[in-house]
């Protein structure tokens, strides 16, 4: 069995925390939050034409136990920024917000999005899977589109 006291890591401004002791090992919960982790940390990962600027915050908590589906719901959020993909004509995509949420229970996943983009409306929506562990599963969902500008989504001459 492991057990780990409630605790976190830093590293610049980024933190990540188990934010209640845990216990596991068939059977476990676990809660972990991260803040400010900011896109810098990921750079040298990403393409050179490609520019991310912003952070993402996170908490999760799961639970699993023998005989019994797993549990888990997450939420993330990355406030304001934008990535800029730099091609013949650079095209940039800010946000204002951008949140997700997500819920495992009784093998059903459920998820929540919202986009708040820079002077280009928002786009959210939510999607419903039932039955996660099904050879045959369907996903049923809906997407709103609200003052949103149709050249945003115009392709790049090139």
């Amino acid at each position: 069995m492991a057990r780990v006291q409630a605790r976190g890591w830093n590293q610049q401004d980024v933190s990540v925390c188990l934010t209640k002791d845990l216990s596991a090992w068939e059977s476990g919960e676990a809660n972990i939050a991260s803040k400010q982790f900011n896109f810098e940390q990921i750079k040298r990962f990403v393409p050179q034409e490609t520019d991310l600027q912003g952070e993402v915050n996170a908490t999760a908590w799961a639970s699993w136990a023998p005989n019994a589906k797993p549990e888990l719901k997450v939420s993330v959020s990355l406030p304001e920024g934008q990535v800029t993909q730099s091609l013949d004509a650079p095209i940039t995509l800010g946000w204002n917000n951008i949140t997700l949420d997500a819920e495992l229970e009784n093998d059903n996943l459920r998820s929540r999005w919202s986009l708040d983009l820079v002077d280009n409306g928002m786009i959210d929506g939510q999607a419903h899977l039932a039955n996660v562990q099904s050879n045959h599963q369907n996903i049923d969902g809906q997407m709103g589109i609200l003052d949103t500008h149709i050249g945003l989504h115009q392709p790049v001459p090139g």
